[in-house]
Formats: structure tokens, C-alpha cells, sequence
């Protein structure tokens, strides 16, 4: 009985008791199983389990690693996160993480929409003082005034917390 006549029949022996009893050492054996010619030993429990994974995956496409393998845990199976990972890289059947984007207007309601106060002013700023020439100070009082109005409400916010 060869190794190969013990894979194509289904048994399931430990790899090094057959290469003792073979007389073929270890690395001998697995440089042989490299070679392309030769088909790796599929088990049935190894196909059901990549079977489920998949199953898993279809039907919760948002489902990564961790929830496939709490899942299969769920269903009966004895199965590793790591090994879970490593069948779903094989297969190429990792989730993709959905950019966070937080929602931060409502602009679909009813209520009456106020202009832009400051952006009026400061277009009509800039267009008052191409005409002027006298841009770059009054722009910057504004903006040394935002400042100025900003640490002064961060102050007034710490001064009332306390």
C-alpha cells in the first residue's frame, strides 16, 4: 500500500507513522505532493464545510470572518475564526467594508431655508474692495474677528461646564 493508493482510497492516516512505514521521509513525501501532477487529498468534511461557508456568504452578503464563523458554530460545526478567514480568502469571499459616511443635513423638509449670511458679506467684501483695492484688510479684521468670536464662545462653553 502506497501513500497515494491510501489518499485515492479515502483513509486517513497521519503523514509521518506512513512515511515510517514506507521508508520515504517526510520532506520526501510532501515535495511529492507538490508536484502539479498530483491532487491534493479533498476530505468530504473539508468540501461541506467550504459549501456552508459559501451558503453563509450568499445569503448574508454583509457577513464577514467572525459572524460566518459564529454562524457555522450556530449550525453545528467545530470551526476556527482562522480557518474560517483562511476558506473565505481562498475563495475570495471577504466583505467589503462600506465607507462610514455620516449623515449630517436633512434637506428634504419643511422648514423655511436661511441665506448664508456670511458668505453674502464676504462676496460683497471682495467685490467692493476690487474696486477699492482694500481686500486683504478687510478680510482679515473679519477673519481676526471669527477668531476672536470662536475662542470666545469655546471660553463661555468651559466657563458655564464648570
Amino acid at each position: 500500500m502506497t501513500i497515494q493508493d491510501a489518499l485515492s482510497g479515502g483513509l486517513q492516516l497521519p503523514i509521518s507513522p506512513s512515511c515510517q512505514v514506507l521508508e520515504v521521509s517526510r520532506s520526501g513525501y510532501y515535495k511529492w505532493r507538490k508536484q502539479p501532477g498530483i491532487a491534493p487529498f479533498v476530505n468530504s468534511e473539508y468540501v461541506a464545510l467550504k459549501d456552508q461557508i459559501q451558503e453563509i456568504a450568499l445569503e448574508f452578503p454583509g457577513y464577514g470572518y467572525r459572524r460566518i464563523t459564529a454562524e457555522l458554530q450556530h449550525r453545528g460545526y467545530a470551526v476556527n475564526h482562522k480557518r474560517v478567514l483562511r476558506l473565505m480568502r481562498q475563495d475570495n469571499l471577504l466583505c467589503l467594508k462600506k465607507k462610514f459616511k455620516p449623515v449630517t443635513t436633512d434637506s428634504s423638509h419643511g422648514l423655511p431655508v436661511y441665506p448664508n449670511l456670511l458668505k453674502i458679506f464676504l462676496t460683497s467684501v471682495r467685490k467692493s474692495s476690487d474696486e477699492v483695492g482694500t481686500a486683504p484688510r478687510s478680510l482679515d479684521r473679519i477673519r481676526f474677528g471669527l477668531r476672536l468670536s470662536h475662542k470666545f464662545s469655546c471660553y463661555m462653553s468651559i466657563s458655564t461646564w464648570q
